[in-house]
């Protein structure tokens, strides 16, 4: 059941963020997003991700993810499927925290109840967490797709927000 709410979920928030031909920029094979359709497609990219950490299975990943940030992915289910580990979350809150239409790069954040699932320890305790994430957007083969994604320690977003407006600007 959770699978398929992650697909549709994501099938939707692609339809909506994917042009249609007439739409399509040159050189880039879609028109740019804006801010609300690339908070779709970055929260619906991590609803995916999480179903696939608690499953334990990449099959979602590819509709959601390309490049770099797929195969990291990969890499850490296969690395968590061969400890038996799989990783759950309950109750999750996403917000679009940053967006950066020029290089199609938006952060969002995550609050939430997780827990880290093991043979040794099949019930473990819940524990909240708040995290960032950041993710470059691009437009692959159909559709918006996650094509790089980190972790950011808190607030780093708004750390290099400030700096490069600095330097942009200079001293408000």
């Amino acid at each position: 059941m959770i699978r398929l709410s992650a697909a549709f979920v994501f099938l939707v928030a692609a339809a909506c963020a994917s042009p249609t031909p007439a739409d399509a920029a040159p050189g880039r094979g879609a028109v740019a997003l804006d801010r609300g359709a690339a908070a779709m497609v970055a929260i619906a990219a991590d609803e995916v991700m999480r179903t696939a950490l608690a499953e334990r299975d990449p099959a979602l990943l590819s509709h959601a993810f390309a490049g770099r940030a797929l195969q990291a992915l990969r890499d850490q289910l296969r690395w968590m499927r061969e400890r038996g580990l799989s990783l759950e979350e309950r109750d999750p809150r996403r917000s679009l925290v940053s967006w950066d239409g020029a290089r199609d790069e938006v952060v969002i954040q995550v609050e939430a109840h997780e827990r880290l699932v093991s043979m040794d320890q099949p019930d473990p305790p819940w524990s909240g967490t708040v995290h960032e994430r950041w993710s470059r957007l691009a437009f692959v083969d159909d559709g918006w797709r996650v094509v790089d994604v980190r972790e950011l320690a808190p607030d780093q977003w708004a750390i290099a927000f400030t700096t490069w407006l600095l330097a942009r600007y200079g001293p408000l």
